[in-house]
């Protein structure tokens, strides 16, 4: 997109951050899904914590240029332990996985579904970006206080959004048919799912439940771009926080349905 020769992409929001920092002419058109549960932090099997500050000194697996050391930071704020006192070794995420299983890390900070092939192996969530494990009750976190906010989304170049709109809004009236189909028949969406992706049924269906699709531009969306754009300032990757009118055109899914149009506080709305 960034070269000009693809005009149309399911994204994340670390890259329209990009997008925006870089001057380059692509917004996000619509919401696909609110993925912060599907982010989340595992313990190895056989570690045990009696309490979340036992994680200074030990070793967690994680892989560079993803924002789930976040999840990780914001647990050390509330819970009181020294950030820099966990060490953070990069893998990429099968790696992570089986150095875990191996014992040679304690815990693996990631993503669905490798968060669930690890607790399959005997290890234990421990938190998402929705909720703690940390207690004898899982504690799911208030939409305002959550360890990580993130969201995928529809990307589009400006001159598409432009001159091409009823092509944009195809797009998106296809889009909408399947979330239908993922809430009234969700075996038959996950049997594509699973062709397309070449998941296994159970690791997939765990993805897709974490998963909450919708195209919903509203302030959940907007704070995942607060919370990721932050975070791309914190490493060096972008110099600023985007606003929500540089990274986002909602006037062809308002065009669509304007209930999912339903941010506050910007032009865009107008």
């Amino acid at each position: 997109m960034a070269g000009g020769s693809a005009y149309l992409a399911a994204g994340s929001m670390f890259g329209q951050v990009l997008f925006v920092n870089q001057g380059i002419p692509v917004k996000t058109i619509a919401a696909l899904a609110d993925i912060s549960e599907t982010q989340g932090f595992a313990l190895s099997p056989g570690v045990k914590l009696a309490n979340p500050k036992e994680l200074e000194g030990k070793k967690i697996a994680f892989t560079q240029g993803s924002p789930s050391p976040l999840l990780l930071a914001k647990m050390a704020k509330m819970f009181g332990f020294d950030m820099a006192k966990v060490q953070l070794v990069n893998m990429n995420q099968p790696e992570g996985i089986v150095a875990a299983s191996k014992g040679e890390v304690q815990g693996l900070l990631g993503w669905q579904p490798n968060l669930y092939r690890l607790v399959t192996m005997g290890g234990t969530m421990y938190a998402t970006g929705t909720t703690l494990y940390v207690g004898d009750t899982p504690q799911h976190l208030p939409d305002n206080d959550r360890l990580q906010m993130n969201h995928s989304q529809l990307l589009a170049a400006q001159s598409w959004i432009d001159g091409k709109p009823n092509t944009l809004k195809a797009v998106m009236r296809a889009l909408l048919r399947a979330n239908d189909l993922l809430a009234k028949d969700r075996p038959k969406a996950l049997d594509a799912m699973e062709k397309e992706l070449r998941v296994d049924r159970d690791a997939l269906t765990v993805m897709a439940d974490a998963n909450k699709y919708s195209l919903a531009l509203d302030s959940r969306f907007v704070d995942s771009l607060g919370f990721i754009g932050d975070w791309a300032v914190s490493i060096n990757r972008a110099t600023r926080r985007p606003t929500p009118d540089e990274a986002f055109a909602p006037a062809l899914l308002r065009s669509l349905d304007p209930s999912l149009v339903s941010f506050t506080g910007t032009k865009a709305e107008k």
